[in-house]
């Protein structure tokens, strides 16, 4: 028989979201390794923290490290460098969350930028429904030859019915 996949992961109520600090390069590294087919080095996340305008967030339930953002502002644009959730912690809602926190931390930033993959029809459906929307196109961008879509979307995020706060009370509430 087939299993039914677990909707949602333990414990995110009870997530907490601290930033991510240089010292921090490999934590993220780790947890980009886990999120990811080829991971990234805990010197690139150094390098990439070290800039101007970087920033990152960390996301741990109950279980452990659980997902990670990286972002970079510049001016009044904002750009998600990479973003993760762990396997066993995915479709609860962590990484939705992680977006709006990260973005709601911005000051002064009017636009949202992102990449991603056009076959990954999971993390499109999520930038969908957080309002993100097709501003270009990278050809063969990937590895893989895959194309990579430019997503954008306005800031601040509104308080939408769909998107329980960051430290839902309830874990009816998760988004899907």
């Amino acid at each position: 028989p087939r299993r039914r996949r677990r909707r949602g992961p333990a414990g995110l109520c009870d997530m907490t979201v601290r930033i991510g600090r240089c010292r921090d390069a490999a934590l993220l590294s780790a947890l980009h390794g886990a999120c990811f087919y080829r991971g990234w080095d805990a010197a690139a996340f150094g390098e990439i923290l070290a800039m101007p305008g970087a920033a990152a967030w960390t996301a741990e339930t109950e279980d452990g490290p659980a997902g990670f953002i990286v972002l970079r502002q510049a001016a009044d644009e904002a750009e998600i460098i990479t973003v993760g959730t762990v396997p066993e912690q995915r479709r609860g809602g962590l990484a939705a969350r992680l977006i709006r926190h990260s973005a709601g931390e911005l000051t002064g930033c009017a636009r949202l930028f992102l990449e991603v993959a056009a076959r990954n029809s999971a993390a499109r459906a999520l930038y969908a429904r957080l309002g993100f929307n097709e501003v270009g196109r990278r050809r063969k961008y990937y590895d893989n030859g895959d194309d990579a879509l430019v997503l954008a979307r306005s800031l601040p995020f509104s308080c939408e019915a769909s998107a329980p706060s960051l430290y839902s009370a309830h874990p009816n509430e998760r988004d899907n």
